[in-house]
């Protein structure tokens, strides 16, 4: 019984964790397409020589990429509680299936 509580805290935190990922996945594509309509702008403003606005443009564009490195970091750090979880998910049930050999054991030396 343990093993399973057990078992179900971790597909909960799986679950989210998973959630988490594929919302850190998302922000990733929003913050690149960011990234990319800011530098689409400051290259109209070079065009039509608007140097200020496109100085200006440049510190948001460095700003998108900060936002977006660490909206990165965010899926990687999802990524590997989720392995982690895996690799708890992979020892309950390891577990469960030594203890279902002993209690068959047992049964067989009983019988």
């Amino acid at each position: 019984r343990k093993l399973d509580f057990q078992n179900s805290q971790i597909l909960a935190l799986e679950s989210e964790t998973k959630s988490k990922r594929f919302s850190a996945a998302n922000e990733i594509v929003e913050a690149k397409k960011q990234i990319d309509k800011l530098e689409e702008e400051q290259t109209k403003a070079v065009e039509v020589e608007e140097f200020e606005k496109a100085d200006e443009l440049n510190s948001s564009i460095e700003e998108a990429k900060e936002v977006y490195d660490q909206t990165i970091q965010q899926w990687y750090k999802a990524q590997e509680q989720c392995e982690d979880i895996a690799g708890q998910l992979a020892s309950i049930l390891e577990s469960k299936n030594e203890v279902k050999l002993k209690y068959a054991e047992a049964l067989k030396k009983l019988g």
